[in-house]
């Protein structure tokens, strides 16, 4: 579908996901910096009102230049809310994942987007059912937290951000 030219919007697949409260939506948005400017258009619509967001990693590549601009835009709207994950940590060593999630840490620092923790996580192995192995579960017990937590004031941002934060997300 080259150019999105059938006008998709969206995909929908129902299913079964373990440890997800019921209700709970994932949605999976392309990344920024698309070559497809649908792909930015999705992720700049959804990403200001969703509830909590995480921000994927690859354990064999750094947070990249593009990301951390769109990242430093973000942190305006609330970056309480977003949880960083570095994916396929059980396909590098374990001195190998320590040193990529010491250098995103100090890029994000960096670049002035306060991280506290980074998730190691291997969503291969959580989908073959190795949920506490593969790191999903502290991952999602820490954004259940911050969701009961911050749960009347989630409803309110999620308002507030539809003007603030789409405009600052605005390609301009």
């Amino acid at each position: 579908n080259p150019g999105n030219r059938k006008q998709v919007s969206h995909i929908a697949i129902k299913d079964q996901f373990p440890r997800l409260p019921e209700g709970v939506i994932l949605m999976d948005t392309p990344g920024e910096g698309s070559f497809n400017q649908h792909h930015d258009d999705l992720l700049f619509k959804y990403l200001p009102v969703a509830d909590a967001a995480v921000f994927l990693i690859t354990a064999n590549s750094p947070v990249t230049e593009s990301e951390l601009a769109f990242l430093q835009k973000v942190i305006k709207c609330d970056a309480q809310k977003i949880f960083f994950a570095i994916n396929q940590a059980d396909r590098v060593d374990e001195e190998e994942l320590n040193d990529a999630i010491e250098h995103n840490l100090n890029a994000l620092s960096k670049s002035g987007i306060p991280v506290g923790k980074i998730y190691p996580i291997s969503a291969k192995m959580a989908l073959e059912g190795d949920w506490i192995a593969s790191g999903m579960n502290n991952l999602f017990n820490d954004i259940d937290n911050y969701l009961a937590k911050e749960k009347y004031r989630v409803p309110r941002l999620r308002f507030l951000n539809k003007g603030f934060c789409g405009k600052a997300f605005s390609k301009s």
